[in-house]
């Protein structure tokens, strides 16, 4: 699906400032200002050029086959989330995900043919964003009253039952009603790794296991115990030493094969950025 849609801005301006929000701001200061990134020279310009490459090979561009009637949460810095079901008609819906009974917005959604980037307009505001292989989507939301960087996350649908095969090597996003956000990463053998988004400069472990119609994840002294849904929005309970917290557990939609999504990505990129991008790939293969 394509449109007149148009990214807000230059694409590598985009991919500048979704780093350096990504990334811990007493020491990626040259991601926070793109002009400052394009001008560093030395050690420094070299630093930075690795940095960007190294998150490039993370990403990949969208495909309109993703948008094809499924729903999506658009999580932002300040803590609101919203529910997005886009269609294949290049339209969509958007309602608060705390306010299920209110009545939803509509817009459109495009995938920028040069960038791959998506793009989710409602109204006055477009979300511009830039796939990533994990399924943790970012990107930069402008509007009226300025911008403000974003999640935009592919609800996967559960299936009947889940088995062990579903949990590990997924992602679950834990959203509070009260506006924490919270990535889980569940491995084989019940364990799990943490961490606060956008960053994950602060990691804790914990154990996940599956019950009857139910999934619990433990982290320290929090227990949550999620109901399965099908929609995919998992209402949960978290007990923990200040008490009762509720919100929704949702597992994300990885993105592609990874090797398959970088070689994507970087024949996206302009072309006086693919040679450290593209060095950096045969490294890691």
């Amino acid at each position: 699906m394509t449109s007149r849609l148009e990214l807000h801005g230059d694409f590598g301006v985009l991919c500048t400032r979704i780093l350096g929000w990504e990334s811990d701001p007493t020491t990626h200061l040259l991601f926070r200002e793109p002009r400052h990134f394009r001008a560093a020279t030395g050690q420094a310009g070299r630093m930075a050029d690795e940095e960007m490459s190294a998150w490039q090979l993370r990403r990949y561009p969208f495909d309109p086959s993703e948008f094809s009637s499924v729903t999506w949460l658009k999580i932002f810095e300040d803590g609101e989330v919203m529910v997005v079901r886009t269609n294949v008609s290049g339209s969509l819906d958007e309602r608060r995900l705390h306010q299920p009974d209110e009545r939803p917005w509509g817009g459109q959604w495009a995938v920028d043919d040069r960038s791959g980037a998506a793009i989710v307009r409602v109204g006055e505001y477009q979300l511009d964003c830039v796939g990533a292989v994990d399924g943790l989507h970012s990107g930069v939301e402008h509007g009226p009253h300025g911008s403000k960087f974003a999640r935009l996350i592919r609800v996967k649908a559960p299936p009947k039952r889940f088995t062990d095969a579903d949990i590990a090597g997924s992602r679950f996003l834990k959203l509070f009603a009260n506006g924490g956000k919270y990535a889980v990463a569940p491995s084989a053998g019940g364990w799990l790794v943490e961490w606060a988004l956008p960053d994950n400069r602060s990691t804790w472990d914990g154990r996940w296991e599956i019950g009857t119609g139910s999934l619990t994840v433990s982290v320290g002294d929090y227990r949550l115990t999620a109901t399965i849904a099908p929609s995919g929005l998992h209402p949960f309970r978290e007990q923990g030493p200040n008490g009762e917290q509720t919100g929704f557990l949702v597992q994300a939609q990885l993105g592609p094969n990874r090797q398959a999504a970088m070689d994507r990505f970087i024949e996206a990129l302009p072309r006086e950025d693919r040679s450290v991008a593209a060095r950096l790939r045969q490294e890691n293969t």
